[in-house]
């Protein structure tokens, strides 16, 4: 509980931050002007960025480094190693071409400073894998799908065999199990 309420307090600390210093993103559909915000489960957080293909990489970073200043001024400390905090960007647009030409240019890593002098990168890497739900650039599920129908045939596997296909289980007790597994 002690945990989950001072998370709280600073994913406020960084919502405000980010508001304060125009790092918001938004889309606008049918006219419409949806603000995009984090979504945060136990100790992780993502952020939708959206900008001109210019201007994502900058923003990205600025979003970075404004997250580790702000989480490092309660005493936390993130993790910008490979397979932690990475980015998964989209370039579009105008300036798309510039813009994957300067990444590859960096190695699909970008420098930034924080709080302490200490320089840290954060990678831009096609997909990232996070608690088993993968995210690839473009948003393509092909993956995704693949593997968690792989999971679910493999889980449904030994119901399958044990219980659904037992005759000594009445019918309705196998209905029963199935409609609680699914």
């Amino acid at each position: 509980l002690v945990y989950t309420v001072a998370m709280a307090r600073i994913l406020y600390r960084l919502n405000k931050a980010v508001a304060e210093t125009g790092l918001e993103s938004h889309v606008i559909v049918n006219g419409n002007r949806h603000d995009l915000v984090d979504a945060s489960f136990v100790d992780d957080d993502s952020w939708p960025v959206t900008a001109p293909a210019d201007a994502i990489v900058d923003k990205t970073t600025n979003l970075a480094c404004l997250a580790y200043n702000t989480f490092a001024s309660f005493g936390m400390l993130l993790n910008f190693e490979k397979g932690k905090s990475e980015a998964v960007v989209q370039f579009a647009g105008a300036g798309k071409k510039a813009a994957l030409r300067a990444m590859a240019a960096y190695m699909h890593q970008i420098a930034f400073h924080v709080i302490g002098g200490l320089t840290l990168f954060l990678r831009f890497v096609g997909g990232y894998t996070h608690v088993g739900t993968k995210l690839a650039v473009g948003a393509k599920l092909n993956g995704e799908v693949s593997s968690r129908c792989g999971i679910m045939r493999n889980g449904s596997h030994r119901m399958r065999k044990v219980i659904l296909r037992k005759d000594n289980i009445s019918l309705d007790k196998r209905l029963f199990i199935l409609r609680c597994y699914l």
